[in-house]
């Protein structure tokens, strides 16, 4: 991965609209559809796993005594290569540089804001080291994962645990989760399938203080592996939730998509009337599948696209506002999306 980054951090090579395809991490400006990214090439932690011969032996014995024979030179194992190029760096040694291929990652997140990056925090850092490592991050748009876990192999007889990433790991249960409940439910206290155990067994004490600093730990419990925590990186207290990035993400995707059938219609009272009875029916769907708290719709949702978010001098230049605002589960305030329609498109942005 590290060798895949463009010579500089801009997303001006590969950013969405141009003409030139991206490369390496660049190349998901062209893909719309991804909301999560997970790098687990991003660098090698350890030293390659010692290769173990795989080539069977040749068996010449047959049910018939017969004379013996020099069997010619079987096939040998073939050798791997001297390293990983590019690839090998210390979490101890090379912590910077780790750190700094991450941000690439979470910056390209932040201008492109259409996906979240999942980090894994560095193996084998003390617990000052790894606040060390959250404090270069600041973006809601990323959210980090500690200690690596263990998991068996379903495919390997002798079940030899296999040390993954917390990030996939953790993508898994985002999935999982969101498949079964909904983008809205944060995908927190919920146990890895498969998981035996952890690299870095965190105390009570420890996990009290990562928490604090919004990393997300896995904790070995009697029942299993399990994720405590579903938080963002984000200083911001609105966006410390990754369910309620995610949701409004998703919001906002949804009304770029479907509302830009509004460019072609006459700037008028019942194109603002018709957009309303549209997002109103849409967050209705989504306060019914539990996506808001609030008792009522009005404790839950706001939608706005009247007179006074148009008045002439808007109207006259082609535009249409409008407002959308949520109650997601955390915070408990609203969260305002202002939906624009200029003359030749409808952009969603986050107030």
């Amino acid at each position: 991965m590290p060798t895949s980054f463009p010579g500089t951090s801009s997303t001006t090579t590969g950013s969405r609209g141009d003409e030139r395809p991206g490369r390496g991490a660049h190349s998901l400006a062209e893909i719309p559809d991804v909301s999560l990214v997970v790098a687990p090439d991003l660098y090698a932690p350890g030293p390659l796993a010692p290769v173990e011969p795989i080539v069977d032996p040749r068996i010449f014995a047959g049910a018939q005594f017969a004379e013996c024979i020099e069997p010619p030179p079987g096939a040998t194992q073939a050798q791997p290569a001297d390293d990983l190029y590019g690839l090998r760096l210390d979490p101890v040694q090379d912590l910077d540089t780790i750190a700094a291929l991450q941000r690439r990652l979470a910056d390209l997140a932040e201008e492109l804001r259409s996906f979240i990056v999942l980090l894994d925090v560095p193996p084998g850092l003390s617990q000052r080291k790894i606040l060390a490592w959250r404090g270069r991050f600041t973006s809601a748009w990323c959210a980090g994962y500690h200690p690596w876990v263990n998991m068996a192999p379903a495919d390997d007889p002798r079940h030899r645990p296999v040390a993954v990433n917390p990030a996939a790991v953790a993508a898994g249960i985002i999935a999982r989760r969101e498949i079964e409940l909904g983008v809205a439910y944060g995908p927190a206290n919920v146990l890895a399938a498969g998981a035996v155990s952890v690299e870095d067994r965190v105390s009570p004490p420890r996990h009290a203080e990562l928490h604090q600093h919004a990393i997300n730990v896995f904790l070995s419990e009697p029942e299993g592996i399990r994720l405590t925590a579903g938080r963002t990186l984000a200083l911001d207290q609105t966006w410390r939730q990754l369910n309620v990035r995610r949701l409004v993400t998703l919001i906002r995707r949804v009304l770029d998509r479907q509302m830009q059938w509004a460019v072609f219609e006459p700037n008028d009272r019942p194109l603002r009337a018709r957009i309303s009875r549209m997002l109103e029916a849409y967050l209705r769907q989504l306060y019914r599948a539990n996506a808001f708290t609030g008792a009522t719709e009005a404790q839950a949702f706001f939608v706005k696209c009247d007179d006074e978010l148009n008045p002439p001098s808007v109207s006259d230049q082609g535009r249409l506002l409008a407002q959308v605002g949520i109650a997601p589960a955390e915070p408990l305030e609203f969260i305002v999306l202002n939906v624009a329609r200029s003359a030749d498109s409808i952009r969603t942005v986050e107030g």
